[in-house]
């Protein structure tokens, strides 16, 4: 066993534009024509009330206990109707870095509860646009710094892909294209960055040996992750395995992450120490080190599959 050999649990990147896949994958062939005439049917873009004009991006200074109103264009960009739903999301820091959107079927438990659309459901003609009004609505107890949430869209029924003479390995796919806007909110006031690894926490899943490195950002301002490692020592001190922390980008305010790190086969039985480093841009990195035991018992269970539910996208800054 090369105890060198790390290898890192990704969760799949992608844009704001998200494609999600439901069906049977075999030897699938998508013709090219029914992506062109169909594409994602729709998409979503910033819009001033006041102004009267598209936005680059959503960018709000919220007083305690203010209320913003904005607005949201939906356009068809397709030439078929399209039924879209609307929905505000919470976010949270990626597993790998970045900002995660929730889905629609996730219950609200941050900023997303800030957010009211006026419409959640839209039927759009080929070619159609329309504004859907939104207001923020900040808590009275809302705390100093940067604040984000969601705006997502998805087709409501999937739009259905069959080729229209059958060939071997060709299948019928359903596809739900999704879209998203970043929502940020400065709220004024001293802030201050206070980031940390909390922990790392040593578990078996199948036949592999899993690193949980968690960290959080319990301060006000949002930090920009540009490199960490983990390394792993015997009982005699002696480096046995190490493996950058594969995480960059955007870390929010507020948020935490268990990024997992996978280590390819089983530790021996034996006595192990754990080194875990993160540069988030402060003045030192973030560090951790902390003790475990690899017990027979241990090599043999099968630790809780973590969850990776959210879906990954990127933030305008």
């Amino acid at each position: 066993m090369n105890l060198n050999a790390f290898g890192v649990i990704r969760s799949r990147k992608s844009l704001l534009h998200l494609v999600i896949f439901a069906g049977l994958f075999v030897s699938l062939i998508l013709p090219a024509v029914a992506l062109a005439q169909g594409g994602s049917g729709f998409s979503l873009t910033p819009y001033s009330l006041e102004a009267a004009a598209n936005l680059p991006r959503f960018a709000f200074d919220a007083e305690p206990g203010q209320t913003i109103q904005s607005a949201v264009l939906v356009s068809n960009q397709s030439t078929i109707p399209v039924h879209v739903q609307i929905y505000p999301a919470d976010a949270r820091t990626a597993v790998n870095g970045n900002i995660d959107f929730g889905r629609r079927s996730n219950v609200l438990t941050g900023v997303g509860r800030w957010v009211t659309l006026e419409q959640t459901d839209l039927n759009l003609a080929a070619g159609e646009s329309q504004l859907v009004l939104f207001s923020i609505r900040v808590p009275d107890t809302a705390q100093p710094g940067m604040h984000r949430a969601g705006i997502m869209a998805e087709n409501v029924t999937p739009s259905v892909d069959e080729p229209a003479t059958a060939q071997p390995g060709q299948v019928r796919v359903k596809i739900t294209f999704r879209e998203g806007l970043n929502l940020r909110m400065t709220v004024p006031g001293p802030t201050k960055t206070e980031f940390a690894i909390t922990g790392v926490v040593q578990t078996v899943e199948n036949s592999d040996t899993i690193f949980d490195v968690q960290m959080a950002n319990t301060g006000g301002e949002d930090v920009q992750m540009t490199a960490g490692q983990i390394q792993i020592f015997d009982a005699g001190g002696t480096a046995i395995g190490e493996q950058p922390i594969q995480i960059s980008g955007l870390f929010m305010a507020r948020g935490t992450v268990s990024h997992p790190i996978r280590l390819t086969g089983l530790l021996p039985e034996g006595h192990y120490s754990v080194q875990a480093s993160v540069d988030y841009g402060g003045d030192a990195p973030a560090q951790w080190t902390s003790e475990f035991d690899m017990a027979p018992a241990a090599q043999k269970a099968a630790a809780t599959e973590i969850n990776r539910g959210f879906t990954l996208a990127s933030p305008e800054r």
